[in-house]
């Protein structure tokens, strides 16, 4: 008999779950990859009202294998998370150009960089020539630059004095001084001759 109490509920299909406070039947089912109904059905409930404390049963992979999967699928960099920093960097576009300028309120190219950069908790220095020299970043070839690398450029005078973050598809985002916060393209007669090369934050 005891066989047959094996094969009824094998542990891998079948697993219970207990209500949490602030838990809704349509949150539980969908981190499980149960439908709602699915759920009421296999519990026998004939409404969506659940209480802390009660054992529901589930089907289906236990929870704890399901956080891991989104992680993996998005590219980042060693030192910081390429898609929090685009996200954050997007956030700005249209902000003005200020010259010294460090807030959203008026940004010049590297009080952006600094800004966007402390908004992930990620500390950098403050002018481009010092972040092109900064030990946390590493040279990266043209053919390995990611979303979230810095692009760097010389533009007013000699060395690193421009630059952006890389957005993928030869296009960056970065505070230009007769556009403000904006996305441009490296493939442009302007930026493509003055590129000198891209830098990845490893912290």
């Amino acid at each position: 008999s005891s066989s047959g109490t094996n094969d009824a509920a094998p542990p891998e299909t079948t697993n219970t779950y207990t209500v949490k406070y602030g838990d809704t039947l349509w949150g539980i089912a969908s981190k499980h990859g149960m439908t709602v109904s699915a759920l009421k059905t296999k519990n026998n409930l004939s409404s969506t009202i659940i209480f802390p404390g009660q054992r529901l049963v589930i089907t289906g992979q236990a929870p704890s294998e399901q956080p891991s999967a989104p992680e993996n699928t998005q590219p980042s960099s060693p030192g910081v998370s390429s898609s929090a920093l685009i996200q954050e960097a997007k956030k700005h576009l249209g902000s003005p150009y200020l010259w010294a300028g460090s807030t959203p309120a008026g940004f010049d190219c590297s009080g952006y960089l600094k800004f966007v950069f402390g908004q992930v908790d990620e500390y950098i220095p403050r002018t481009v020539a010092s972040i092109y020299a900064y030990n946390d970043f590493n040279a990266v070839s043209d053919s390995n630059r990611q979303p979230g690398d810095v692009v760097f450029f010389e533009t007013y005078k000699p060395g690193a004095s421009h630059a952006g973050i890389y957005l993928g598809n030869n296009e960056f985002i970065h505070s230009g001084s007769s556009t403000g916060v904006t996305i441009s393209s490296m493939n442009s007669n302007y930026w493509s001759k003055r590129y000198i090369g891209t830098k990845r934050y490893v912290d």
